[in-house]
Formats: C-alpha cells, sequence, structure tokens
C-alpha cells in the first residue's frame, strides 16, 4: 500500500535483524523512521544461565506463580508490566501529540512473554487472563486496528487506547484468547468479581486448594 510505517524496536540483535528484514518490504520513503526501546526488550531470565540452574528456578516459579516469580538477577512477569506501563504512556504521548500522520502504522518488534503483556496492559487484562494466553508462533504478526469516526458516539469520552481492537485474525493467533478481552472494557468488575468469587470458593472447599 501506499501507507508509512514507523518502527519501535527491542535492541536485541534478533529484533534487529527482524526490522532489517521487514523494512525491506517498504519503500525507503514510507519508513518514517525507527527507535530502539530498551523496555521492549525480553524479560530478563538473569545475567549468566546454566541448564540445571535454569530447570531448578522454573520449576520454583511454577510454585510461587509464574506472574509473580522474580529470577535472580532477573525480572518477574511484574517487572516487566511495569515497564511496559512506562513505554505505553510515552507511546499514548505521542500519538496525543499528532507525532505520526494518519497513514502512518506504528510497528513493534518485541518477544513473546513482552508482547502479551503489551496486550495485557492496553487491553486491561487480569493476571489469569493473561496466563491463559499462549505466544503466537514465531514470526506472526498481530495487528490492532483503530476504530474509524462511524464506529464512535459523537459524544462519548475514550481513552486513545479504547480507539483500538485486536483485529479477528490476531486474535486466532493467540490460544486462549477471547473477543471480549480484545478490546478495552472500561467496566472490569466482572473480572474483579469473578476472580474473588474463585478465591472465596477455593477458601471454602474442604478438600483444599489443588496441587500445583
Amino acid at each position: 500500500g501506499d501507507e508509512n510505517v514507523f518502527f519501535y524496536l527491542s535492541p536485541y540483535r534478533r529484533s534487529l535483524l527482524t526490522f532489517d528484514g521487514i523494512r525491506q518490504a517498504f519503500d525507503p520513503a514510507q519508513v518514517l523512521g525507527a527507535r530502539q526501546e530498551v523496555q521492549l526488550r525480553e524479560q530478563d531470565f538473569g545475567n549468566f544461565q546454566n541448564f540445571e540452574g535454569k530447570k531448578r528456578e522454573k520449576a520454583e516459579r511454577l510454585r510461587f506463580g509464574r506472574f509473580w516469580y522474580r529470577f535472580p538477577n532477573g525480572e518477574s512477569g511484574a517487572d516487566v508490566y511495569d515497564r511496559m506501563t512506562l513505554f505505553e504512556d510515552h507511546l499514548i504521548r505521542d500519538i496525543n501529540a499528532g507525532r505520526f500522520t494518519e497513514n502512518t502504522n506504528l510497528v513493534l518488534i518485541t518477544h513473546g512473554l513482552t508482547l502479551r503483556i503489551f496486550l495485557m496492559r492496553w487491553f486491561h487484562w487480569s493476571v489469569p487472563q493473561m496466563l491463559c494466553v499462549y505466544n503466537p508462533d514465531n514470526g506472526v504478526p498481530l495487528v490492532m486496528e483503530r476504530d474509524g469516526p462511524d464506529q464512535l458516539d459523537d459524544l462519548q469520552l475514550v481513552h486513545t487506547k479504547g480507539l483500538f481492537r485486536l483485529s479477528a485474525a490476531s486474535m486466532g493467533e493467540l490460544r486462549g484468547c477471547t473477543e471480549e478481552m480484545c478490546v478495552m472494557c472500561g467496566d472490569e468488575f466482572p473480572v474483579v468479581d469473578a476472580e474473588l468469587k474463585s478465591h472465596v470458593a477455593m477458601r471454602l472447599d474442604p478438600r483444599g486448594p489443588p496441587s500445583p
């Protein structure tokens, strides 16, 4: 097409190589720019890793909680969530400041868990919801589409994030993702209430909690 692109990418080597491959599909005049964002890197699993140590840590993570466990000298999923919050705040500020023209597509080149947590933060998924979603296959693009003016109520105040939804094709690439999770919902009470009931049911179950 004749639309422009602007890239945000993880500084890791495989992300740089992916960027180089994607940009070759466009006329150079269509590539408005690229920026390396350290916040888009993959979860840090520790400085120096060995097979036995990492195997032991991953088993410990299952007992402690996959999202909350922080690898030694590394990060937890919650740490990645915090930096995705910062990245998305900066991204929204750039969009709202009019940095990009109307025919510009933003391309983010990142990694599996970071991608899922980006979506978690954007669409306000709960931790259990995010953990039910699996990474797409390697190299499969996910597309967030912007709603047109005819899809919005003229009197409705909408946060910038609320203008975007995950495309149906992209939703199909994310096993465990539901249609309700692909738009930003203003009322998260049903999700919170459902999780509360699951915890109450677990506490009252005379058989005790399920085995990890």
